[in-house]
């Protein structure tokens, strides 16, 4: 009775709206952890045609093959027989004469669960299939598309157990029905299917406002656990940092899909003594899943897990901020291979330090002007690991926008994490330059936002052409930058950037006074130089340190006098000493001779 329903159903949409295509799922029929999908086709074709599934999505740098987990594919005419089918790759599938096709039917396995020698999914990339609890809809693991046709209109028809709903940034409707819960979607084309997941579970959300966008958040957690309304709390403060910093938000909504594994017991067992082999193989068993998240224009995937104390929470501030910023990069801002995408023979763009650099970058310097790290944070963590991360990255043989443009071919897919490290440092050094040059009119993100509001979503910036335009919008000498660091194969000179805001980046300077105290008393003093100092003396090492800073928290020169006081024999005593220093690692500092220009670009830069 649910299959006459649903093409009752069908018959109405296909005349009222004229839609081409029409898939329907009944996620309450799971047999083999399997999901059957039915498309019922309202176009005639003369020739033999090609029905295709991704071999990648945007946002993802990766061969996925998503047809891999497609088995059983039908295609039945009018007569309800079948038709010729022949697999023509991993993601292909031919149809030969389909004069008289009415219908293609097959099933899908869920990524999350079906075990595969190569091309794993990324998994918030990736689909589940959950009886009863879950399911996880990244567009191409479940609905392919007919070859030249991916900007045509289709509808989409879902039947849900009743315990269930269904969660996207994309709007769909309720159809009536008494016994069924049936939603319907209505694509614009197959490039807006995949654009919006849609996760599938027992209402767990929680909502909130920043300026004039609604956020949505929808959780999954495969404990049953409610989580929604305490993750809420940590994105609020992320989502209103982004709020601060951009001028308005480019979407009227956003929506966080979470799916949340369960690792309570593994991470239990880690934190105990002992059981070594056991604890390693939990340790491979983490490092084989891709925890992590995955942007699209109005929401974002996240596959986290929980430990049992909902740490899941803390790590959602930074991902979080990355993943929104893309709206900026590249979901509003792009050029062609990603404004028309390819999912069948992807080409990509030479402007990864744009799309996922800056990204990256901007995600850490909201936090840092909205006070959500500290500046010793930003820099000794953030700033700190990405540099030495960037030196490991092969610049002499192939240049940045080299990997970029290839990031595909095995020699280059090994580097694409660097535009998470190289690629956020030299947008790090863009930044610096773009302030120096138009001395402090404009910043990255100002040319970004200029660059949106002449080209928006729906129109492509020029591949070859966006260097120059952010070149006219600067000054002529931001082209030597781009030609040497970005097309070229050199690295910038991050510690010249760096003083043109007033920041020195060097071995820093610590104090080392040669005597050694334990529990905060003297037991040797291991220079004749520093007998003012006697062993019983008591006395803090923090305390000596301080005093060989002046009132401005700068190091005091070597052979500066300085003092301390000690409790000697019982009484109070000011030990007067010599400063003497020593050098560790590299570190960063704020330069106390800046220059006022130096220190005005510094807050322009970072708001301090």
């Amino acid at each position: 009775m649910k299959f006459i329903f649903f093409f009752l159903i069908s018959f109405c949409i296909f005349y009222n709206i004229q839609a081409q295509h029409h898939f329907f799922i009944d996620f309450t029929q799971v047999h083999n952890d399997q999901l059957t999908v039915k498309c019922e086709i309202k176009k005639s074709y003369k020739d033999s045609i090609d029905f295709h599934f991704p071999m990648t999505i945007p946002g993802t740098y990766d061969i996925l093959n998503y047809g891999k987990y497609i088995e059983g594919f039908t295609a039945l005419n009018h007569e309800i027989q079948n038709l010729k089918v022949k697999k023509i790759n991993i993601n292909t599938y031919r149809i030969y004469q389909p004069e008289n096709l009415k219908e293609i039917v097959y099933k899908v396995n869920d990524t999350y669960d079906t075990l595969v020698k190569e091309n794993k999914i990324f998994e918030p990339a990736g689909t589940n299939i959950l009886e009863g609890k879950n399911f996880l809809i990244n567009g191409g693991g479940f609905l392919g598309f007919f070859d030249k046709e991916e900007n045509q209109n289709f509808t989409f028809t879902m039947n849900l157990p009743d315990s269930l709903d269904a969660f996207s940034a994309y709007p769909f409707q309720k159809l009536n029905s008494k016994k069924d819960k049936m939603y319907l979607f209505e694509y614009k084309n197959y490039h807006e299917f995949i654009d919006h997941p849609i996760l599938i579970a027992a209402p767990d959300t929680a909502e909130f406002y920043v300026n004039n966008t609604k956020v949505v958040i929808a959780c999954y957690h495969e404990k049953g656990f409610k989580v929604a309304k305490n993750t809420k709390n940590q994105l609020e403060k992320s989502l209103k940092a982004i709020g601060s910093f951009l001028p308005q938000l480019p979407v009227n909504q956003y929506v966080f899909l979470i799916y949340l594994r369960d690792f309570e017991n593994e991470m239990t067992l880690l934190r105990s003594k002992g059981k070594f082999f056991k604890k390693l193989s939990i340790f491979f068993k983490l490092q084989g899943l891709g925890f992590g998240a995955l942007e699209h224009g109005t929401s974002s995937v996240y596959y986290l897990f929980d430990g049992g104390n909902q740490e899941f929470i803390q790590e959602l501030q930074g991902v979080a901020i990355h993943e929104f910023l893309h709206i900026l990069t590249p979901l509003s801002l792009h050029t062609e291979p990603i404004g028309n995408f390819n999912y069948i023979q992807p080409k990509f763009s030479k402007h990864l330090w744009l799309f996922e650099g800056s990204t990256e970058y901007h995600s850490g310097i909201v936090q840092i002007q909205n006070n959500l790290i500290t500046f010793e944070d930003y820099f000794d963590e953030y700033v700190q690991s990405k540099l030495l991360n960037a030196k490991k990255f092969p610049i002499k043989k192939m240049s940045f926008a080299e990997m970029s443009e290839n990031v595909m071919l095995p020699k280059y897919q090994k580097q694409y994490t660097q535009v998470y490290e190289l690629g956020a440092m030299l947008c790090m050094a863009l930044d610096i330059e773009i302030i120096y040059l138009t001395k402090g009119q404009k910043t990255l993100k100002t040319v970004i936002l200029e660059l949106l509001n002449k080209y928006g979503k729906n129109q492509n910036a020029s591949e070859e052409g966006l260097i120059k335009e952010f070149v006219d919008l600067v000054h002529p000498d931001l082209q030597k930058f781009f030609d040497k660091h970005i097309l070229g194969k050199e690295y910038p000179d991050f510690e010249n950037y760096l003083k043109k805001v007033g920041i020195i980046y060097d071995k820093v300077k610590y104090p080392k006074i040669p005597i050694v105290i334990q529990n905060g008393e003297i037991l040797k003093v291991e220079s004749k130089e520093y007998e003012m100092f006697q062993e019983g003396d008591q006395v803090s090492r923090q305390s000596i340190n301080e005093a060989c800073y002046d009132k401005n928290g700068n190091l005091l020169p070597d052979g500066s006098s300085t003092f301390v006081k000690v409790i000697r024999k019982g009484k109070e005593e000011k030990v007067e000493f010599k400063v003497k220093t020593a050098q560790g690692n590299f570190g960063f500092q704020k330069n106390p001779k800046a220059t006022e220009e130096e220190i005005h670009y510094r807050k322009i830069w970072i708001g301090q």
